[in-house]
């Protein structure tokens, strides 16, 4: 566990005790009522987004991050555990995004020709 990720937990556990409440949730909302309809993994497994999401969503996601930080796939397949599979997914997702980004970029050039105007 990252060690963020570990001192924020610790310290949501110190406020969460702090409540005075006889829920027994480990995610509450600040009065100490249960969120509605939430477990709390449901709650844990949320992406950026807002998007619920699966233990192999959670998984792409980082390894999309781990791409587009350029660490290399042997690297990421060590440390992630993920097939071709997922990985071949998590590269077409990145690849469509650049793809959307060149074309954008090329788009506003091209609408900068002074010729462009004249069409």
């Amino acid at each position: 566990m990252p060690v963020d990720l570990y001192l924020q937990l610790k310290e949501y556990v110190r406020i969460r005790n702090s409540l005075n409440t006889q829920n027994t949730k480990l995610l509450v909302k600040y009065e100490g009522k249960s969120l509605n309809g939430v477990s709390d993994l449901e709650a844990a497994l949320v992406l950026e987004n807002g998007e619920k999401c699966n233990v192999t969503g959670i998984q792409k996601n980082i390894i999309i991050k781990m791409i587009k930080a350029n660490i290399r796939l042997n690297i990421i397949m060590k440390l992630t555990d993920a097939g071709m599979r997922n990985i071949n997914y998590c590269i077409d997702v990145v690849n469509e995004e650049a793809d959307i980004e060149d074309n954008l970029f090329l788009d506003s050039k091209i609408r900068s020709f002074e010729t462009f105007t004249l069409l």
